[in-house]
């Protein structure tokens, strides 16, 4: 660290920047993301302890917004933004290592912070005049989503030379045709719902159970992919992969709801969910992962599968 600025850390130049020069004390790699550093863990010459990610400048300050704004003025727990250094057409966002404990969906404790957490967040922000600022993350945004998705695995799949792959892309294919079709059932589950500010991406990784008080609580990061305006269901998804799985009971204690009016919006979150994890799966093949995806896509298929199962008995 100590040598030429050529031989620095690419998040060491701008670190520096937001740091006024100082170097840090140490530098992890988190992630990469096609070839090139994504996430990086930095400790400060405090010792204190901050991530650094690396995307589009657009997404950084959206995700520097609601991490330095919005989400400290609905009082919703979040990491705390350190800034954001802009690098071209992407930029560096700093912001808090959470630390605490991995959420673990498991356990009926984490469930019910979840629970709480995602409720205070619909509450707070619901009716808010600066959600027409945010992306719109609505069921129709999903649809398109999913249906861009479908076309490209599609593509995919009848270009596909590698028998075992392709048996796992093509029933994903054939269930995502049938979920465009079904997309109507899924306007009437959150119909009625006002519009809210969701994460949208409320996966295991991207919570932790900390205590900022006396008591545990819930916190997630990652905002800038899905977070927006939409409808409070996709926070709600229940079981699929690695979903943080609220606590629905509690949820609707917390929202002032009927429990069934929660357990409702859940298949709608599931699809919206899927929509987004297909597209992900189209962006894994073309960038080269092949059947490392396979048992990725044989989980999609049944989750199609599910939902399939659930628009029928809903409309029986």
């Amino acid at each position: 660290m100590n040598g030429p600025a050529a031989e620095l850390h690419p998040v060491e130049h701008a670190w520096r920047r937001i740091a006024g020069g100082a170097a840090p004390e140490a530098v992890h790699d988190l992630a990469h993301k096609r070839g090139a550093v994504a996430v990086c863990a930095i400790r400060d010459a405090d010792g204190d302890d901050w991530i650094a990610k690396r995307t589009g400048t657009h997404a950084a300050r959206l995700e520097a917004r609601l991490l330095g704004d919005l989400l400290p003025a609905l009082q919703v727990p979040a990491p705390r933004l350190l800034g954001v250094v802009a690098d071209g057409a992407h930029a560096w966002l700093f912001f808090e290592h959470l630390g605490g404990a991995r959420y673990a969906s498991s356990d009926p404790a984490h469930r019910r912070l979840a629970a709480q957490w995602i409720a205070h967040l619909h509450l707070a922000s619901s009716g808010g005049l600066f959600l027409q600022d945010l992306p719109d993350r609505g069921v129709a945004w999903f649809e398109q989503l999913l249906a861009i998705a479908c076309a490209r695995l599609a593509d995919l799949a009848s270009g596909c030379r590698q028998p075992e792959l392709r048996a796992a892309l093509q029933p994903v294919v054939r269930g995502a045709e049938r979920l465009r079709e079904q997309w109507p059932w899924l306007t009437e589950c959150v119909h009625g719902d006002s519009p809210v500010l969701v994460h949208g991406d409320l996966l295991t990784k991207n919570a932790r159970i900390v205590h900022r008080t006396s008591q545990a609580g819930f916190a997630a990061f990652d905002w800038a992919t899905t977070a927006g305006r939409g409808p409070a269901a996709v926070d709600l998804v229940q079981g699929f992969g690695r979903a943080v799985t609220p606590d629905l009971a509690a949820y609707a204690r917390e929202r002032g709801i009927a429990e069934d009016a929660a357990r409702a919006m859940a298949p709608a979150g599931a699809a919206m969910r899927l929509a987004r994890a297909l597209d992900w799966a189209a962006d894994s093949m073309e960038g080269g992962s092949g059947t490392a995806l396979i048992p990725a896509l044989q989980a999609y298929a049944e989750e199609l599968e599910d939902l399939a199962t659930a628009a029928r008995g809903t409309r029986a």
